[in-house]
């Protein structure tokens, strides 16, 4: 995945899976697909990872001023707008935005994603050193402590409220050494490993991630068994990208308003849904789940523009400020 595109490509087809995940109605047919899209989540892991893999060291804080700029910033315009909209009491709004409402009810907490990424942020620039200084050994090393972690939490301290995060570092690990991988196994063969992985992948999340969900050894374990699924389906896509230099336009601009899709969708999603179908009726669900993902996006695109907006303006704060100091 060399392309910033084929990133952006992955982020949209993320972003629309976690939308089905969350939107899609009629389940008859289509039951098992909507259940195993929980898979986009996955993949936003992996691509954050990724292209932070190709790094030979990160700075702390410049690292995280930047990821509290991207991420924590609109995390907080969001918390404000969900604050005003569901009428939230102050001490949940507090506990919204320092992330204790993340640690007592986990992926139930309110856009737990973008508080859950911040923490694997955080511990990336350590990660990043490993890496750099133990090589595959490093990968050995990560795995070890996200064994250790789960195990202990789990057993000795009967806490999992977080193992919808737990259970992700581990595809975040192995994308911090995707260039590495793909380096050693020849393109020529790549396509049928992508194939093989998709496969392998669909029959895992078919047998313990859609009507039973695998549990053991660990809560939420069948985030583990996605993992096949998740770096088929991205290599996949890098090779259709790269044999049909084809642009899946749509996917990239999805792929670039993610994290407005995600917090809108939450915030709005089911009661816009819910009036739709109060209006439309159930026979119309398929028509009701696309108008409900086009306002979505048309909302996320709106926001996206005042989000760059807002960070120009205070960046043109501080630069003055900054200037009157000296």
């Amino acid at each position: 995945m060399e392309k910033t595109s084929s990133k952006r490509i992955v982020m949209g087809l993320a972003a629309i899976l976690v939308l089905i995940f969350h939107f899609w109605i009629p389940m008859t047919k289509a039951a098992l697909i909507v259940k195993a899209a929980f898979i986009g989540v996955d993949m936003f892991f992996f691509v954050s990872a990724w292209s932070l893999g190709k790094q030979k060291e990160i700075e702390f804080l410049p690292f995280m001023k930047n990821r509290l700029s991207l991420v924590y910033f609109p995390f907080i315009v969001l918390a404000i707008t969900g604050c005003i909209y569901s009428h939230w009491s102050f001490k949940k709004f507090a506990f919204v935005i320092s992330s204790i409402d993340f640690f007592k009810k986990g992926g139930g907490a309110f856009l737990w994603y973008l508080i859950a990424i911040l923490f694997v942020y955080a511990l990336t620039p350590l990660l990043i050193k490993i890496k750099s200084r133990f090589k595959w050994l490093g990968l050995l090393m990560m795995m070890g402590f996200w064994l250790v972690l789960t195990t202990v939490l789990q057993f000795v301290f009967g806490y999992t409220k977080i193992f919808i995060l737990l259970n992700r570092l581990p595809v975040f690990f192995i994308a911090l050494y995707y260039k590495d991988l793909q380096s050693l196994i020849k393109s020529k063969i790549r396509l049928i490993i992508a194939l093989l992985l998709t496969c392998f992948g669909l029959y895992l999340v078919y047998k313990f991630g859609t009507s039973i969900r695998l549990n053991k050894p660990f809560v939420d374990f069948y985030y583990i068994m996605a993992i096949p699924l998740v770096m088929g389906v991205i290599e996949l896509i890098d090779q259709v990208i790269s044999v049909t230099n084809y642009k899946f336009w749509i996917l990239s601009f999805i792929g670039k308003i993610t994290l407005e899709i995600y917090g809108l969708q939450m915030i709005f999603g089911y009661n816009i849904e819910a009036k739709l179908l109060k209006v439309m009726g159930k026979n119309m669900s398929v028509l009701v789940f696309l108008i409900t993902v086009l306002i979505i996006i048309g909302m996320a695109f709106v926001l996206n523009i005042l989000l760059k907006l807002i960070r120009t303006e205070v960046s043109k704060v501080i630069i003055h400020l900054k200037g009157e100091k000296k």
